[in-house]
């Protein structure tokens, strides 16, 4: 039905009605085509995996199947060396404690450890009392022999005879100085003895103090200072007891001193009255012959102090290198000598088992 409509402007608008029109819609079935295309898909990357696969087979099947490559070598002969493990010690060929034939206190120390010297130089100088008394001693029976045969020569006269009983008399007083010094000396070295038992002592009781303190302050009964203390007392003790030791050894070398003076005051009074007596008699030609003797006997006595006291001089047997210092200036040479020196020419010394000792041969 149609519908009429008067606008504004006069004008008349007729608006037909619309009919419903029936839409059909047509479905197109493309599923199976989908279907196919992801089937043939799959197909082509079965395909591909297992021609990968086959690839890598057949490789591994030629790796294995290839002809295998072969280095010829020529055998020639050759020594084989066995080695053997072992430990040492690297030291040298000669090694020794140097010291001197005379016993006393080091006085001078020229070298330290770790001082490289050459043989025959000087290293310590030891004071020896004993041998400087004899060269003293010595010379004093030099010049009284030399005196004497310059007065067996001339003759003698009333005043030789005064002088020369002087002397003898003189000699005479010597030898009982010489024997009290002996009996003082001795009564030095017992008393030095009998304070050495005592330091001794001291030091004893003060090592059982500390290794009782030592236990406490493990157990911590005491305190750490009580412990040091009583390590101080064990010290101080100890000192002394080495002190000591050295007054006794020199308490000896006074003995020895006084013994040898003895000797020469003895010697000086047999001296003088064989002088007394050449000049109660006169002189003889045999006298004479005599009194030469004896000078000849003093020099070479004379010569041989000499050499004792050349002995106080620490000498290097050979060349190398001092490695310990075993006796420091002021203290009294010990049975290690005053110092240790290694040759400079080194060796290896090595403990080899017993197991090895037939593999080995010189070279």
């Amino acid at each position: 039905m149609e519908a009429v409509k008067v606008r504004e402007n006069g004008k008349v608008e007729v608006t037909k009605p619309q009919l419903p029109v029936a839409i059909k819609t047509v479905e197109i079935e493309t599923q199976p085509k989908l279907k196919d295309s992801q089937n043939l898909k799959k197909w082509l990357i079965r395909i591909g995996f297992l021609s990968v696969v086959a690839l890598i087979g057949l490789s591994i099947i030629w790796y294995y199947s290839r002809p295998t490559k072969v280095v010829l070598v020529q055998p020639k002969q050759a020594t084989i060396t066995e080695t053997i493990t072992s430990s040492g010690r690297v030291g040298g060929i000669t090694e020794t404690n140097v010291g001197s034939q005379s016993q006393g206190i080091v006085q001078i120390l020229y070298v330290e450890e770790g001082a490289e010297v050459i043989r025959g130089q000087q290293l310590a100088t030891i004071k020896n009392d004993v041998a400087e008394a004899q060269v003293l001693q010595s010379q004093a029976a030099l010049n009284t022999a030399q005196t004497q045969l310059q007065q067996v020569s001339r003759g003698s006269l009333a005043s030789d005879f005064d002088a020369v009983f002087e002397q003898v008399r003189q000699a005479q007083a010597q030898v009982e100085q010489q024997n009290a010094a002996i009996v003082q000396a001795n009564k030095n070295v017992l008393q030095a003895r009998a304070l050495l038992g005592q330091f001794e002592a001291e030091r004893n009781l003060a090592k059982k103090e500390l290794d009782r303190s030592s236990s406490l302050v493990k157990d911590g009964v005491i305190s750490r200072s009580e412990y040091d203390q009583s390590l101080t007392t064990y010290r101080v003790a100890e000192k002394k007891v080495t002190a000591q030791q050295q007054g006794i050894a020199l308490a000896q070398s006074g003995v020895k001193s006084a013994q040898a003076g003895l000797k020469s005051a003895q010697a000086n009074v047999r001296t003088q009255q064989a002088r007394l007596r050449t000049i109660q008699l006169g002189a003889r030609p045999e006298d004479i012959s005599v009194a030469k003797q004896r000078v000849l006997e003093a020099e070479k006595a004379l010569g041989v102090a000499h050499e004792q006291a050349a002995n106080a001089n620490v000498i290097a047997p050979f060349a190398g290198t001092v490695t310990k210092i075993n006796t420091e200036a002021g203290q009294t040479v010990s049975s290690t000598g005053v110092l240790t020196l290694v040759s400079s020419q080194l060796e290896i010394r090595l403990d080899v088992d017993e197991s090895n000792l037939s593999s080995l041969k010189v070279g």
